[in-house]
């Protein structure tokens, strides 16, 4: 740039050199460092000046929630730099940032030459780990190979709702897919899919869904040495420290079982200390050794590993009303252990926005999830709900019911993140994290597929093993079967 001979501020250089071409979705503007700077006299004053800006780890799905306010200052307990002028947007963009895990150059090489996604680095696992624990939730970036393993499920879980919509539409006079016509029945919970709401399903079986089931699981237990039939394996997987991982498969990837198997099992950090010569408080979990045990070793206790299912929203869904997954197990105390935890992957391809150089910036026409960051914390969520009288006008939304106050949430509402996620990437969540399913504003003419702007989002629940989730399909009616 041609200035005066004086040193820019960051700002300035931008403007100068036309910087408002970059777009804040994707760079992170706002935290551009100058990092070389120096005037040469020859004739006008010229400025050499070098400046670094990021990429940002993750986009955010900025379009959504039309309610949300993105410009208000954030609190300072909330705050996340030091400088005066966070905005709620420049809030969500950082915690966003925070919770993502990015591959290493390394890695990224790996996958080229080998077209196999590599396992996250021991210092990624910790830094997964440490997301989950402070916020509630985790981005990891490009950890799936989408033509192998996501998109064959997405098209299994899209090729089972279409036969399943077809079948109740003529069997049951039930339309999923245009509710509440007159003359219509009303959609029920089925042994194969439950409705969320309106326009909202979870899936989880189906004639397409069992073939990808049995391939995929054929090919992880063999691999993980388990003795499970494959073809008749439709329930949670029991799987030990010590059986190992399989990079192929969503269910029991290695990066994935390291992350759930330190968070699940957090040692007191006395005990992390190897060679101190004091007694681990992890020897005395005798009861270690029963039903076969291999005793109070210090090692992962085994995981519930869930089949995959997907939660499927359809062009015209509305944001979904805000919820946690599963109860506190105790609460007396201020965050345990989390021991009930939620992936997700994308397992479609669906129309987002992209900036002049082709890089993502999110903003996905059929949504996501958004997730109050903390709130996997009683104390957080406590605050949020806390019993007040109400001062100014009355609320408008009735998305946030939980919070009892306009104090509160706007509170609730400064949290709330929106990381937009590509093919391949993966999120964990906490089930205790408040979280809602982003609208579906999808635009599908009627030339389309069927499946046009339709978003499977698989999932897989993950638990200790000795906790069971209650929710039991089993006897309800069948949508593929009389």
């Amino acid at each position: 740039p041609v200035g005066s001979g004086g040193q820019s501020s960051v700002s300035e250089v931008l403007d100068l050199w036309g910087g408002n071409t970059l777009d804040e979705a994707v760079w992170d503007i706002e935290n551009a460092d100058m990092i070389y700077h120096r005037s040469i006299p020859v004739g006008k004053c010229t400025d050499l000046t070098v400046l670094s800006i990021s990429k940002r780890p993750c986009a955010n799905n900025t379009s959504s929630c039309p309610w949300k306010d993105l410009t208000s200052l954030v609190p300072d307990d909330l705050a996340t730099c030091n400088s005066d002028g966070e905005t709620w947007l420049m809030h969500e963009r950082s915690i966003t940032a925070d919770a993502t895990i990015t591959r290493t150059a390394w890695e990224v090489i790996a996958h080229q030459e080998t077209k196999c996604p590599q396992p996250l680095s021991e210092e990624s696992i910790r830094a997964a780990v440490h997301a989950m624990e402070v916020y509630g939730f985790v981005v990891l970036k490009g950890i799936f190979d989408p033509e192998s393993q996501t998109l064959p499920w997405g098209d299994s879980f899209l090729t089972d709702f279409e036969a399943a919509a077809n079948i109740l539409r003529k069997r049951d006079n039930v339309d999923v897919v245009n509710p509440g016509q007159d003359g219509m029945g009303d959609p029920l919970n089925y042994r194969e899919m439950a409705m969320r709401e309106d326009l909202r399903v979870d899936l989880r079986d189906g004639p397409a869904i069992q073939k990808s089931r049995a391939r995929d699981n054929e090919k992880a237990y063999k691999e993980l040495e388990l003795e499970v039939d494959p073809g008749e394996d439709k329930g949670p997987t029991i799987v030990t420290s010590a059986e190992g991982s399989c990079n192929g498969s969503i269910r029991f990837h290695s990066s994935i079982l390291r992350i759930i198997r330190s968070l699940f099992n957090p040692h007191a950090q006395e005990d992390i200390n190897e060679g101190d010569g004091k007694t681990k408080l992890y020897s005395g979990n005798f009861g270690r050794w029963n039903f076969g045990g291999a005793g109070p070793d210090g090692t992962p206790q085994p995981l519930r590993i869930g089949q995959v299912g997907s939660v499927i929203s359809l062009p015209g869904s509305a944001d979904q009303a805000i919820h946690a997954d599963t109860p506190h197990l105790f609460e007396h105390i201020d965050g345990l252990p989390c021991h009930y935890a939620n992936l997700f992957t994308p397992g479609a391809l669906l129309r987002g926005r992209y900036d002049r150089d082709g890089n993502f910036a999110g903003d996905l026409e059929s949504g996501g999830t958004a997730f109050v960051y903390g709130s996997h914390k009683l104390s957080v969520t406590a605050k949020m709900t806390a019993e007040e009288s109400k001062s100014g006008p009355e609320k408008e939304s009735t998305l946030f019911s939980a919070a009892s106050s306009v104090a509160n949430e706007r509170a609730m509402h400064v949290r709330i993140v929106r990381p937009s996620l590509e093919l391949g990437d993966a999120l964990i969540f906490d089930c205790r994290v408040l979280h809602f399913g982003l609208a579906n504003c999808s635009k599908v003419d009627d030339s389309a597929p069927p499946s046009a702007g339709r978003r499977p989002m698989l999932y897989v629940n993950m638990t200790h093993s000795w906790f069971h989730d209650p929710k039991n399909w089993d006897l309800r009616k069948s949508v593929f079967s009389s």
